[in-house]
């Protein structure tokens, strides 16, 4: 049996790479270098509360 490192490892593998691409889209429209934290940030973010928008969307059409 795996264990829940290797279990997770490509989870957050993918979500690394999600963030990193939308901090990317985020920079190209905002490029100032003071801000590349900030941005990060509300990729992290957004990306956290997906999920959640999600199933309140779904839960919402019943």
């Amino acid at each position: 049996m795996r264990s829940p490192e290797t279990l997770l490892a490509p989870k957050h593998s993918h979500h690394e790479r999600q963030e990193r691409i939308i901090t990317e889209a985020l920079a190209d429209r905002w490029p100032d270098p003071a801000r590349q934290q900030a941005l990060r940030l509300v990729a992290m973010v957004g990306l956290g509360t997906l999920p959640l928008a999600i199933r309140l969307d779904a839960l919402s059409r019943g």
